[in-house]
């Protein structure tokens, strides 16, 4: 409902958020570039960190709730609006989480030391979004204590291009072939199992294909599993994957 002359509940909740972002690069100094979604998996993560602060202070102050705990994010389905749910389902994922899991991120950062603990944060920024995601967070600075993997053998020439971590690796479990029906169980969950992941585009004339090297993070199990199951659900006209091993 607007108020006479002034703002309506939506209005005042938005410039809320705003005026986070604003106070908090007056105070603390945001990231070069922090919603450069596509660009790093680190600059998703420091996104994650500066939507996920104004997120929360948004709920908190339309709320009214003060210094509370806010007890639960924004809803995932809703955040993005109509042109959010129109697009497939890896990219509106990604669109969502810094402002879902940031929230959480954010949240749970409140609940170990306040705010002055979020403010913390951004003098050391997370730089893998596996920071965002774990919950609780074990000290995982400087990269997430991620394992490089080896490319692939092929016969095709490969052009790397940056890793692919946690967040990409849950998306791609909750929604094989963009369908949310075929979703992996627990595949929040299972981002936890991989060290990281490291996609090779091999070219030769008009042929195309990607390879993938996957580290399995020490002490889990079941990433070869996983990964062929997300395979054949993505593509259950194609071939049988190929087996892999697992590396610790």
């Amino acid at each position: 409902m607007r108020q006479s002359g002034g703002l309506d509940a939506i209005e005042r909740i938005t410039l809320a958020h705003e005026l986070d972002h604003a106070l908090t690069d007056q105070a603390l100094g945001l990231p070069k570039d922090p919603t450069a979604l596509l660009a790093s998996d680190a600059q998703m993560a420091a996104s994650g960190l500066v939507e996920g602060d104004a997120t929360v202070t948004m709920v908190v102050y339309g709320l009214g709730v003060g210094r509370g705990a806010v007890t639960a994010p924004p809803d995932a389905g809703a955040l993005g609006g109509p042109t959010a749910a129109a697009l497939p389902s890896f990219l509106r994922d990604q669109l969502v989480f810094p402002y879902f899991d940031g929230s959480i991120f954010v949240n749970t950062l409140r609940g170990r030391g306040g705010w002055h603990r979020v403010d913390t944060a951004y003098r050391t920024l997370p730089t893998t979004t596996a920071q965002i995601l774990f919950q609780p967070l074990p000290a995982r600075r400087g990269g997430g204590g991620a394992r490089r993997a080896r490319a692939p053998a092929a016969p095709l020439a490969a052009r790397p291009r940056p890793d692919l971590r946690a967040a990409a690796l849950m998306w791609l479990f909750s929604a094989p072939g963009g369908r949310r029906s075929r979703s992996l169980d627990d595949a929040r969950g299972q981002r936890g199992r991989l060290g990281r992941r490291h996609p090779d585009p091999l070219t030769s004339g008009p042929r195309s294909a990607l390879g993938l090297a996957l580290v399995q993070r020490r002490g889990s199990r079941g990433l070869c599993s996983s990964v062929a199951t997300w395979y054949r659900r993505a593509f259950p006209d194609a071939a049988r994957p190929p087996a892999g091993r697992a590396s610790a």
